[in-house]
């Protein structure tokens, strides 16, 4: 059966709610805000792991100390959370998106500046990276979801590790200074997706013999949030950690990424919430 791109621009339009939208923008407003502060004030906010407060392991996570690193992060952001946002009211994912997308945005930043205290160093912590790598956890689970609800009813959230074990793996390799863990990591990381995405395509040939593929438009989608997820580690794990005078924490980019693509596919295969609303 095939689709008409009309239809899948207005059940697009049907979908996207304005609130959710001006919801998701008072991010990148706030951030702009904290930046607008003065440098002294503004870095005041930020983490200091030899004298931590419960304060600035929330606040350091909207600092940013450069315009670039602001850009960057807001660009992620919008990116990855309005990909995220698009296929899951278009899988019928809504609710798990806003209980993800709040859980990242109040509970991580305060977790993750807590798991950072794991690795000892005399630094100051800021910048939005590891939230918006929080949101790209998220994205391999709404592209599962949203295949199954729009491309082929065979495919499920159960099969969304696929996704995040190959993105697991790249992540490992592309750390510059790749050590024997990080290679087992990267080993094992495949090994599973490729379990995974055997088990898909078994579920796709075995699948319902009269599936449907919506060709206009909903395929479109998919390629294009792949494109992305598939892309992103590359930003998130850049091969020189180096910018400027400071050192790009790709631990906290690891962490966001893995906690938040565990949070929510445990809610999404448990089936705690039921549908959309």
């Amino acid at each position: 059966m095939t689709d008409t791109p009309d239809r899948f621009w207005s059940t697009l339009r049907r979908e996207i709610r304005f609130v959710d939208c001006v919801a998701l923008s008072v991010v990148p407003v706030v951030l702009a805000a904290v930046f607008l502060l003065p440098p002294e004030t503004r870095m005041e906010f930020a983490f200091t792991y030899r004298r931590p407060t419960v304060l600035t392991a929330f606040t350091a996570h909207f600092v940013h100390r450069s315009l670039e690193h602001l850009v960057a992060n807001v660009a992620g952001y919008v990116l990855l959370a309005g990909l995220g946002y698009v296929l899951a009211v278009l899988a019928d994912e809504r609710r798990l998106f806003g209980l993800a997308a709040t859980t990242y945005l109040f509970a991580f930043p305060p977790v993750l500046s807590a798991l950072n205290l794991a690795v000892p160093r005399n630094a100051v912590g800021y910048g939005f990276s590891g939230v918006t790598m929080a949101f790209a956890g998220l994205l391999a689970v709404m592209l599962a979801a949203y295949a199954g609800r729009r491309l082929h009813p065979a495919v499920s959230v159960r099969h969304a590790p696929a996704g995040f074990l190959s993105a697991l793996a790249a992540a490992a390799l592309l750390v510059p200074t790749a050590s024997r863990v990080a290679t087992a990591v990267a080993g094992v990381a495949a090994l599973g997706a490729f379990g995974y995405a055997v088990s898909g395509t078994t579920a796709l040939r075995d699948g319902p013999p009269h599936a449907t593929l919506y060709r206009s438009g909903w395929v479109d989608l998919f390629a294009l949030g792949a494109v992305v997820f598939a892309g992103y580690p590359v930003v998130g794990f850049p091969s020189d950690l180096r910018v400027g005078t400071a050192v790009v924490n790709t631990y906290v980019h690891l962490l966001g990424f893995c906690l938040a693509f565990l949070v929510a596919y445990l809610v999404a295969a448990t089936e705690v919430l039921d549908g959309d609303a």
